[in-house]
This record gives C-alpha cells, structure tokens and sequence, in this order.
C-alpha cells in the first residue's frame, strides 16, 4: 500500500523494544488483530488508531513522518490525513476552520 513506511517505523520501534502484539494492542486499545492487520500493512490504520499507538510507544505522532527532520509524507498521505482529521471534527469546528481557510486564501 502506498506511503506506509510509518508503520515499518512502528514496527521498528515496536521490535526495539521487544513489546509484544497484546501487550501494544492492550496498551493502544485496539485488537489483536485489527493491530496484526495494521502492522502486516493489510489495513489501513485511521488517523486515531495511529495516534492511539503512537501514545501507547510515547512518541510523537509527527516523529513517524518524519525522517532527518524532513517530511516524508507525499501529497495524498498529507491530504488523508488532513480529512481524517476535518472528518472527526463536530460540525462547528468544520465550519469554523472553513471559514479560517477562506481568510486565509483571501476569499
């Protein structure tokens, strides 16, 4: 699947430390296997799901996009993520960050 290299990152730190699949999936709240699917890359974690792991290893989300302190991510990475993000705010928060969005373009 197209710009997962995250989750090789997860893996990475998740072999580094020796934490187990249960242990991490107890620790991030998610299953076994939904957490087996994300890791083998046969699913598509959402944005919260990786957060959720991201608090279970104490690391900042950012640092999993990040390599040499340069972005990573390509374009359609950046954008699901940013909708997922939109997605999962309340109806007002939507509106309102479409309004900033529109002073900021100058519309």
């Amino acid at each position: 699947m197209k710009c997962m290299k995250y989750i090789d990152k997860i893996n990475d730190i998740k072999k580094a430390r020796n934490i187990s699949i249960r242990s991490l999936s107890l620790d991030c709240d998610l299953t076994e296997l939904a957490l087996k699917k994300i890791l083998s890359k046969k699913s598509v974690p959402s944005l919260s799901s990786v957060v959720k792991i991201c608090d279970a290893l104490k690391i900042p989300l950012a640092d999993l996009f990040c390599e040499d302190n340069e972005t990573v991510m390509k374009n359609d990475c950046r954008t699901a993520l940013i909708i997922d993000t939109f997605d999962a705010l309340s109806h007002e928060a939507q509106s309102h960050l479409l309004w900033i969005s529109g002073k900021l373009k100058g519309h």
